[in-house]
């Protein structure tokens, strides 16, 4: 993605879109959290933490409404990007604490 998102996304869906590959090169990085977010989710629930899972979701909440709330207004879709990608490593920073916590 990060490599062909440039050329791949004019030839995709056309010159008027290629501004958006800069989103794809910062989302592709939010994937790499989801997937071990997703581990550790799954480790939370099996260890019975449910309530963890509760309060790392609402702390997510907040930081992804509060961040595009301020930011979607003056910087649109990028500051979108940005804020889904910095959501996901919050999440996976709070859960890698608990999770190295619970050891």
């Amino acid at each position: 993605t990060m490599v062909f998102a440039d050329a791949a996304v004019p030839l995709v869906f056309g010159k008027r879109f290629a501004g958006t590959a800069v989103a794809l090169k910062v989302l592709i990085w939010a994937v790499i959290f989801r997937y071990l977010n997703y581990a550790l989710n799954v480790g939370l629930l099996a260890a019975r933490k449910e309530k963890v899972f509760v309060a790392t979701s609402i702390v997510c909440l907040a930081v992804n409404v509060i961040g595009n709330l301020v930011f979607i207004p003056s910087q649109s879709w990028r500051a979108a990007a940005v804020i889904t990608t910095f959501t996901e490593m919050v999440l996976f920073a709070h859960q890698h604490n608990i999770t190295k916590r619970a050891r």
